[in-house]
């Protein structure tokens, strides 16, 4: 499977469900959040549920695209079928208000197209990852050790997430001043202040874990070139760097080693 074909499912799992709901007549409007519960949610409240949660998946979306070994594609397809349900049914949300669902059991799960090809693509995906573990995390791989380079890995976090921080707090602090200038009522100020929070919260800690992760991709060629340098045993003519690390200037720093060894 090519490359770029795992990735449609993002675009025709979405086209169709939108085309079955358009040419089903009988349709249930989902006002729900999860198989038609928590219907009893504010418009409000829903709606900052239901941003948090695509932002957090579409962010785990790109994580795992990322980390993945290019020669897993049913992996990476299984993961487009998932992120493209959830498109969908985002969809209907951002237009509609409401999600519409074609069938039902017992008159109280609702579900349709998009639903099913996330039931399909979370189990898939799941299974395939244990399935694989082996070529995710090849044997000898440095990068099995979490926290590789203590001091350099820890001092990228702590710069990036303190960036992070400020702007998510000018962003909160603006929010706030301008519902107080609107004068919304205390109420409303009070619901939207928690809802940040929440919201706020699950971004921090799921940019900490994406920060977390991608610096072991910075550090890893780091630590391996540093493995052959000090060790005798190991040549910088084998020296590899994994594909889609972003220090690949690394590769050719070896290799201009290597050949000033060769004169000494």
């Amino acid at each position: 499977m090519k490359k770029p074909l795992v990735y449609l499912p993002c675009i025709l799992v979405p086209i169709a469900d939108q085309l079955t709901k358009a040419f089903t007549v009988t349709q249930i409007k989902n006002t729900g959040l999860i198989l038609g519960y928590l219907s009893d949610f504010s418009a409000f409240t829903k709606s900052v549920l239901i941003t948090s949660s695509f932002l957090i998946i579409l962010a785990s979306f790109i994580l795992l695209m990322i980390l993945l070994n290019i020669e897993l594609p049913l992996l990476r397809f299984s993961a487009s079928l998932f992120v493209g349900g959830v498109f969908s049914n985002c969809i209907d949300r951002m237009l509609l208000h409401y999600v519409r669902d074609l069938w039902s059991l017992n008159g109280e799960i609702f579900f349709n197209f998009a639903d099913f090809c996330q039931w399909i693509g979370i189990p898939l995906l799941i299974g395939l990852i244990f399935y694989h573990r082996q070529e995710i995390w090849k044997e000898n791989c440095v990068r099995k050790s979490f926290i590789i380079i203590s001091k350099s890995h820890f001092k990228i976090i702590k710069n990036v997430l303190t960036i992070f921080l400020v702007t998510m707090a000018i962003y909160f602090l603006f929010n706030l001043s301008f519902l107080k200038f609107l004068n919304v009522g205390e109420t409303a100020y009070k619901r939207y202040l928690f809802l940040s929070l929440i919201f706020g919260s699950a971004n921090f800690i799921l940019s900490a874990v994406f920060i977390f992760i991608y610096a072991q991709r910075i550090v890893g060629p780091l630590q391996a070139l540093h493995r052959h340098l000090v060790d005798d045993k190991l040549s910088l003519s084998n020296f590899q760097i994994r594909r889609g690390d972003p220090l690949v200037e690394l590769k050719e720093i070896s290799s201009i080693i290597h050949d000033m060894e060769k004169k000494l």
